[in-house]
Formats: structure tokens, C-alpha cells, sequence
């Protein structure tokens, strides 16, 4: 099963301190309830984290990853390059400057699970789990740059799409496949056939 979400929010924070809050990626656990640990392995000359080791338990169940993390301008991405679960994902945050003074930040995650969910299950869990970031982050952004924790705008925009492989490979929209996708809990049986 794979799921990919997407929220933007803004904070008044400056873009270089909500960055630098970013990077500080061994802060995860303090905003991410799913990130249980997280090490910096290796880091780049600006001191960036470059290779990351982490425990995550994004549906209850522990994992160990290998994320490698990627650079550009106002980007930060990572990929989960090894999981002892076997599952995977991804994901970035952009980070755009308003003309307010504000900040605006991308979050964009993807999760690769490797046993079969209901996607509604999945959905719900997801949900809550990035919501409950999103806040905590927006605030730790806040409270790193020594801002008061209280007011923040969050979501701008929010989407999240629960789909899986054979739908992505089958070219359908996750709406529709959804549609066409058999019910596993309908009946098999006319009701008159039960004993």
C-alpha cells in the first residue's frame, strides 16, 4: 500500500531559521509522533545530513531505516534507501519566502508499506500522524527561532491520496480505482445461500 500527502503552511518565521530547523533532522521525534529515533551518519561540508539512520513507527509497527537526504535551493529532500521492514517512501519540504515576511513551507511525504492495508485504515492513521506533525513542527520552527509558539496558519492547502501499486501501474486515477476495486468485506454468496 502507498500513500502520499501533501500540506502547506505558513509560519512567520524568516526562511533561513525554518531551514535551519529543518536540517536539524535529529529533532524529529520532538514534532514527528512516527519518528521514534533518528542519528545523523554522515554530513556534507556545509554540514548538512547526508545519511540518517532512524526509527520509525508510522502504523504502530517499529522500523528501521537508511534515509539518504538530497539539496537544492529552498529543497530538502530524502529517500528511504534501506528498511528492515521493507517498506519505503519519500518525501521534501520546500520553503518559499512571502512578500508578507512570512514563510511558506511544502511538506510532501510518501509511504511505501510492504503488507496490505485498508486503505481506509491507512488513511485515518496517516491522517492524524501528519496533522499531529505538521502542528508540532510549525511550533518547533516557532520556538527555535524565538518566536511566541501561539499563532500559526496551517493548512493553506492539505491533499492525501491512499492508493496502491496495481492501481499506480494500471495508470488509474486514485478515484478510479477506488470505483472499481472489488469490496473484500462484500458478500460472496446470495444471502439465501447461508446455512
Amino acid at each position: 500500500m502507498r500513500t502520499k500527502t501533501d500540506h502547506r503552511f505558513i509560519v512567520d518565521v524568516p526562511s533561513d531559521q525554518v531551514l535551519a530547523t529543518l536540517l536539524a533532522v535529529e529533532r524529529a521525534p520532538e514534532w514527528s509522533p512516527a519518528h521514534l529515533d533518528v542519528r545523523v551518519a554522515s554530513r556534507d561540508p556545509q554540514g548538512r545530513p547526508l545519511r540518517v539512520y532512524a526509527t520509525v513507527a508510522p502504523t504502530g509497527r517499529s522500523d528501521r531505516q537508511v534515509i539518504e537526504y538530497e539539496y537544492s535551493p529552498g529543497r530538502i529532500a530524502w529517500t528511504v534507501i534501506e528498511s528492515g521492514a521493507g517498506g519505503g517512501g519519500g518525501g521534501w519540504f520546500e520553503v518559499e519566502d512571502l512578500d508578507s515576511g512570512g514563510t511558506e513551507i511544502w511538506y510532501h511525504n510518501e509511504l511505501y508499506l510492504p503488507i496490505p492495508m485498508p486503505g481506509i485504515v491507512l488513511k485515518r492513521t496517516l491522517t492524524r500522524i501528519v496533522d499531529e506533525a505538521v502542528h508540532n513542527l510549525a511550533r518547533l520552527i516557532r520556538r527555535s527561532a524565538g518566536y511566541p509558539t501561539g499563532t500559526f496558519r496551517v493548512p493553506v492547502e492539505y491533499q492525501q491520496q491512499t492508493y496502491d501499486d496495481a492501481a499506480d501501474q494500471q495508470g488509474y486515477a486514485p478515484q478510479q480505482y477506488e470505483e472499481q476495486r472489488p469490496n473484500p468485506f462484500a458478500r460472496r454468496y446470495p444471502i439465501e445461500g447461508i446455512g
